[in-house]
């Protein structure tokens, strides 16, 4: 039973001018009071409240925060995602923070994301001086808070989702290490020193993470984890963990000779079959000493290998089978590690050309 009732205390200071409020009791046994204004209003809100009780459709107002949920997430959602996606989504939500400072969740609206994302576009880039953050860092940052938010839908948090418009980022060329980039950088290896203390040479290790990267398509992080457990030298496979690769799931691929004669320069009494004794960091600033090394100019480093797989083999293998050998979930992701310009220039020789033109040509 809802009913309508004036605070005393409000009564007595504000006289006539007191608003009305609503009382009940929901369907836990909780009282609960909400302040309207005019005793019409209020009536018909406790009619309305009294309605969805008995049609047990009533829901409690939600009043947990953005710090609940944050800590709620953090504790029991983010622990079972990748590393470096757990860093991401930390960033995402630091960046959320310090532009919103949300309070309630309830508060979260549509309109909140588009302030987030006019706010974020106009701020100064960290890694590129003199330039704004880009689309692709803003729309990053909207994908793991889209992602967070429909949780917190899920837990509770939040009851009504808001809508998320991304930013249009520009198609760009894909940057890709070409097999004339690849010749180069593979006979640079002769110029590196790490990794150290092993049977093998430095140089044998960089040219077999060189070659299996260009070959598999696999990303550093698959290759870094593999086990010699999960390689089969003589029927020439190797398998990816789904604890070791972004896809989640276990896969097996079929290594080219190549590739094996690689990997035999490597076999000794180590469990990973590309062992990095040194810290991380090493790893991506001896790639910028080899690219100084080969001389070739581009930026990233062992992702461009994954690129170059998708782009050498683009014309050789259905879209589909690029997909599964990359272990995308959808196509479209495959395709945007093709560099399309390549394929085109493979097949301008064979476009009709009119005869005036052969006419023209030949004069």
């Amino acid at each position: 039973m809802a009913f309508v009732f004036q605070n005393s205390r409000q009564k007595k200071k504000l006289r006539s001018k007191c608003p009305w409020s609503v009382g009940w009791l929901d369907p836990d046994g909780k009282q609960k009071s909400k302040r309207i204004g005019s005793r019409s209003m209020a009536e018909k809100y406790a009619r309305k409240v009294e309605g969805q009780i008995a049609a047990g459709i009533y829901e409690a107002p939600i009043r947990k925060t953005w710090k609940e949920f944050r800590d709620q997430f953090e504790r029991d959602a983010l622990p079972t995602k990748a590393e470096r996606t757990q860093q991401h989504y930390v960033d995402s939500f630091n960046n959320f923070e310090r532009i919103i400072r949300p309070g309630l969740m309830k508060n979260i609206t549509t309109a909140i994301i588009d302030q987030f994302i006019r706010t974020r576009s106009q701020e100064n880039s960290k890694r590129r001086i003199g330039k704004k953050v880009s689309p692709a860092s803003v729309n990053k940052d909207l994908r793991h808070i889209k992602a967070a938010l429909r949780k917190s839908h899920k837990w509770g948090f939040l009851p009504k989702l808001p809508d998320f418009e991304f930013l249009k980022e520009p198609e760009k060329l894909i940057e890709y290490i070409c097999p004339e980039q690849f010749q180069k950088l593979y006979q640079a290896t002769e110029r590196m020193i790490r990794p150290k203390g092993f049977a093998f040479t430095a140089q044998e290790w960089w040219q077999g993470i060189l070659c299996f990267g260009f070959m598999t398509g696999w990303r550093v992080s698959e290759m870094l984890a593999l086990d010699w457990d999960d390689v089969d030298l003589d029927e020439r496979t190797s398998i990816t963990r789904w604890q070791d690769n972004k896809g989640k799931r276990d896969g097996i691929v079929d290594l080219h000779p190549v590739v094996v004669e690689h990997l035999r320069s490597l076999v000794g009494f180590n469990r990973k079959a590309f062992p990095w004794p040194h810290h991380e960091r090493t790893l991506w600033s001896d790639f910028e000493r080899l690219k100084d090394a080969a001389g070739v100019e581009m930026t990233g480093a062992f992702h461009r290998l994954r690129y170059g797989f998708a782009t050498a083999n683009q014309g050789s293998y259905d879209l589909k089978v690029l997909q599964s050998m990359m272990r995308h979930k959808s196509s479209q992701t495959t395709q945007r590690y093709m560099n399309i310009e390549t394929q085109v220039r493979r097949t301008s020789k064979d476009l009709f050309v009119p005869s005036v033109l052969y006419e023209v040509a030949g004069s």
